[in-house]
């Protein structure tokens, strides 16, 4: 279920939201930006009654918002007769191989369209196309990487090498690599229970 909450809720008239402007205008300076208007409008998805991005994973929230996504190109064409132009950013790295290359395969039909991503990373391409044994340590490590820092810290921080008995980590902020220091006992942990030959005994954060 999806419902649309508007930030104007109680007007229906051009005077009315000119009213409720003008009504919240020193707010509005105080804050330095505008409290109220379409672009602070929401969606809400639920589902049976309790609100999904409270009891989503955030696999499935990231999911959730490129499929309201490619809703929003296909009205696009469909209201104004042209193909957009898209701007996909790593958020789709957070979904695996299988729901990314369906992803894709099902996008609307766009104009042009720019991608970003890792080098390390793949769109889309089997483990078999990449060459990727899945049983080697090291890249098992990778595909278990979510599990072992938790949903949290996986979208920020991310494998880069492993040097020695050294995990090279990349954060995307300095605060997620303070975050990853202070569980550096429990994940190091986590490592050498999975993944004794690695020999892991360190973890080493760049941002």
């Amino acid at each position: 279920e999806i419902d649309y909450i508007p930030s104007w809720k109680n007007c229906a008239t051009e005077e009315e939201v000119v009213e409720h402007l003008s009504g919240h205008r020193e707010r509005d300076r105080i804050m330095a930006t505008t409290t109220s208007g379409i672009h602070r409008d929401r969606f809400v998805v639920s589902s049976q009654g309790q609100s999904f991005d409270q009891s989503g994973s955030t696999g499935q929230l990231r999911l959730a918002s490129l499929v309201l996504r490619s809703a929003q190109m296909a009205f696009y064409e469909q209201m104004a007769g042209k193909k957009p132009v898209i701007l996909v950013d790593d958020v789709l790295l957070e979904l695996d191989h299988t729901r990314r290359e369906r992803f894709l395969a099902n996008l609307n039909p766009y104009s042009q369209a720019f991608f970003t991503f890792l080098p390390e990373e793949h769109y889309s391409a089997s483990l078999q196309e990449l060459k990727i044994d899945p049983h080697d340590p090291k890249n098992s490590l990778g595909f278990a990487w979510q599990e072992i820092v938790t949903e949290r810290l996986y979208p920020h921080v991310k494998i880069v090498d492993i040097k020695m008995h050294t995990l090279v980590l990349r954060a995307d902020h300095p605060s997620w690599a303070q975050i990853t220091m202070m569980q550096q006992k429990r994940i190091i942990g986590e490592l050498q229970r999975r993944y004794p030959s690695l020999e892991i005994t360190t973890i080493q954060v760049i941002t």
